[in-house]
């Protein structure tokens, strides 16, 4: 099997991971109406799909190939009427929303009033383990990038165009980005992953949601320990288990009604 597909396969038992601690509190009544906001490539509403409900799976920059017909759509703005949907249901989405404030305004909008959301989200061991592994790989980075800087000056062509002055705007402005990734790593609009591990505090999370008039039900830990990096994949996971049900879970899942 190729590195491809073993990152592939590894990162779909993530997302199914994620996703059982969820199922327990979807809605008995099949074909219930279910909205996924941030589907990506529709895996996991792919899997929704085939216990029966009736999803729709949304995202503002759909992945492809996917697993399913993710449509593209802002949440900020959703065509559906008042009450329609049974269940929402977010997955490492919330930290990518920069107007959240709106965003929940449809969400409770368009959910039914005995309706349920489900946010699936990380935590501050997710963000610290992740960047632990993050700078471990920064001098790789760097290496791989001044060897592609390095061979595409061997090959370099000169370019007339119109707009050098945009050109010379954007270009600033894709450093400055690169460089943020790269040296300070958020995972959404947070400044940086020192933000990161303030603002997904499990008490945060909760304080966050109460804000838009959600009371929360449950919160379960997801029985998975994993990074932003595949390092050691399906390696230790009776071990990796454990600790992420019992002590340092990197995932989430918060369980909300209307209130």
């Amino acid at each position: 099997m190729t590195n491809i597909k073993k990152s592939t396969k590894w990162w779909e038992y993530v997302r199914d991971e994620e996703l059982k601690p969820a199922l327990n509190f979807f809605p008995k009544k099949k074909h219930s109406k279910i909205l996924e906001v941030g589907g990506g490539n529709g895996y996991q509403a792919s899997k929704i799909l085939k216990m029966g409900y009736d999803i729709t799976s949304i995202d503002i920059v759909p992945a492809h190939p996917s697993y399913f017909d993710v449509q593209k759509m802002d949440v900020t703005v959703l065509p559906y009427p008042d009450n329609h949907f049974d269940l929402i249901l977010t997955s490492l989405v919330l930290q990518h929303i920069k107007n959240l404030d709106s965003a929940f305004l449809e969400m409770n909008r368009v959910l039914k009033h005995d309706g349920m959301m489900i946010h699936i989200v990380p935590t501050s061991w997710w963000t610290i383990f992740t960047n632990f592994w993050h700078y471990f790989y920064i001098p790789k980075f760097l290496f791989k990038s001044f060897l592609k800087k390095f061979n595409s000056q061997l090959n370099l062509k000169t370019k007339v165009t119109q707009n050098v002055s945009n050109e010379i705007k954007n270009n600033n402005h894709n450093k400055f980005f690169k460089l943020k990734l790269l040296f300070l790593n958020p995972l959404g609009y947070n400044s940086s992953f020192i933000s990161d591990i303030f603002y997904f505090r499990k008490n945060y999370w909760k304080k966050k949601l109460e804000k838009y008039s959600l009371k929360i039900i449950d919160i379960k830990n997801c029985p998975i320990s994993s990074t932003g990096y595949a390092v050691f994949r399906n390696k230790l996971l009776k071990v990796r288990k454990f600790f992420a049900l019992h002590h340092f879970p990197t995932i989430i899942c918060i369980v909300v009604k209307k209130l």
